[in-house]
């Protein structure tokens, strides 16, 4: 297993892992809440991870991960399953305007 994050390789080692396969996989995933459980870039910590170990096995290399997307307001029932009040407000910090 060697580097395969393009942020972390130099010129000639992305010449030659693009020569050997020219595949670039691009991981995408949105910002939102999770609970007070996880980091709010859960999803698309996984979608690098993924990507990074599909590198290994195939070839090409790894842009860096691109975190696009957010959420809205919780509906009551999810409140509820987080263990939140019903009536709790919560929006993703990355949502707020000025």
């Amino acid at each position: 297993m060697s580097e395969n994050r393009l942020a972390c390789l130099r010129p000639a080692q992305l010449g030659e892992r693009l020569a050997a396969c020219p595949v670039i996989y691009v991981p995408v995933g949105p910002i939102k809440w999770h609970g007070p459980h996880l980091p709010v870039g859960m999803d698309p910590l996984n979608a690098e991870d993924v990507a990074i170990r599909t590198c290994d096995h195939t070839g090409g290399i790894v842009w860096p991960t691109q975190f696009w997307g957010t959420e809205r307001e919780r509906r009551p029932r999810q409140l509820e399953y987080h263990g939140l009040p019903k009536a709790t407000h919560s929006v993703s910090p990355y949502t707020l305007g000025p």
